[in-house]
C-alpha cells in the first residue's frame, strides 16, 4: 500500500495505561490534544493522512481555539480532517454546528454509550443529523457493541432511524457494527450512502468465524464504500493493516480495491465527494 488515510485516530488522555480501560476523551482539553498528538508522532508516521476523533460535545466552544487549531496542523502536519461530537440538546447542537463549521470540521459523529442517547433522544438525534447534513457535513455513528449499556443505548437502531431521514451525504458506520456486522450489512445494502469504518472490530474479532463474514460482508458492499481505520491508540495502524489484509485478500480485493479502503474513499468524503 502506497498511501494511508487513518480516518479513526483518538487523542487520549489516559489515566494509567492503555489497558485499564479507564479513559476521558470526553474531558479532553486544546492542551491535552496537542500534548498526546505530539507524543503519537512516531506511533503515526506511517498514516499520510489522518481524521482526529473529537468525543468532548463541547471541546470547540473553549476560548482561543482558533490558535489551537494553528497549533494543532504543526504538531500533526498529517492532520487531513477532524470529527467531532455535538451536544446532544437540539437547540445547543444547533449553535454548535456553526462553531464546527467555522473552524473547518468535517463531520460529526454519535456515540450512543459515552452520549448516553436512549430511544427519548432519537427525535433529536435526528432532527441535528438532518441540520449537519444540509451543512454539509459526513456523518459519523460509533456502532461498536458491548458494556452492559448495550441493551439501553441501541447504536444500529439509531443509525437506520438516521438513515430514513438523510440521504445526501455520507454516514459512516464505525466499527463496521462489531458482533452486529450482519445487521450491518442489510442495512448497508439497502442505504447507498452508508459506508462501512473497520477499525478495532476486525482485530477484536481476529480468528473467530465473524472473520470470513467482515470478507463477504466488504465484498457485497464494495471496496468504494470501505474506509480503513485504527482506531489508534486502542489498536496500531500496523496491527489494523495487518488483519485488514487478511479481510480483503479473502475478499479478492485488487490493488485499487485496496487503495480505496486505505486512501481514496476517505479523502473524497473528507474534500465532501467532489
Amino acid at each position: 500500500m502506497s498511501k494511508i488515510f487513518d480516518f479513526n485516530v483518538h487523542a487520549v488522555s489516559l489515566q494509567h495505561n492503555l489497558h485499564s480501560i479507564h479513559f476521558s476523551e470526553t474531558e479532553v482539553t486544546p492542551e491535552s490534544v496537542l500534548a498526546t498528538l505530539d507524543s503519537y508522532k512516531p506511533s503515526l508516521a506511517s498514516a499520510t493522512s489522518i481524521n482526529l476523533m473529537i468525543l468532548n460535545d463541547y471541546f470547540f466552544m473553549t476560548n482561543g481555539i482558533q490558535e489551537f487549531l494553528k497549533s494543532l496542523y504543526n504538531v500533526c502536519p498529517n492532520l487531513a480532517s477532524i470529527t467531532a461530537t455535538t451536544p446532544i440538546s437540539k437547540a445547543l447542537a444547533f449553535c454548535y454546528l456553526d462553531s464546527l463549521k467555522q473552524f473547518g470540521v468535517k463531520g460529526i459523529k454519535f456515540h450512543c454509550y459515552t452520549q448516553k442517547i436512549s430511544e427519548a433522544l432519537f427525535t433529536d438525534v435526528v432532527a441535528i443529523a438532518k441540520r449537519a447534513s444540509e451543512m454539509g457535513f459526513y456523518i459519523c455513528i460509533d456502532t461498536s457493541y458491548g458494556t452492559t449499556k448495550l441493551f439501553d443505548f441501541d447504536n444500529l437502531k439509531l443509525a437506520a432511524r438516521i438513515c430514513d431521514y438523510v440521504k445526501n451525504v455520507p454516514i459512516i458506520l464505525l466499527h463496521s457494527g462489531g458482533v452486529r456486522l450482519r445487521e450491518v450489512l442489510v442495512l448497508a445494502d439497502y442505504c447507498p450512502n452508508i459506508y462501512l469504518e473497520t477499525s478495532f472490530s476486525l482485530n477484536y474479532l481476529a480468528g473467530s468465524p465473524w472473520e470470513d463474514f467482515f470478507a463477504f460482508m466488504y465484498k457485497k458492499v464494495g471496496s468504494e464504500r470501505i474506509i480503513f481505520a485504527s482506531d489508534f491508540p486502542y489498536v496500531s495502524i500496523e496491527d489494523a493493516t495487518s488483519m485488514l489484509e487478511i479481510v480483503m485478500n479473502k475478499a479478492g480485493f485488487s490493488k485499487l480495491e485496496k487503495e480505496n479502503v486505505y486512501y481514496n474513499n476517505a479523502t473524497r468524503i473528507v474534500n465532501l465527494l467532489k
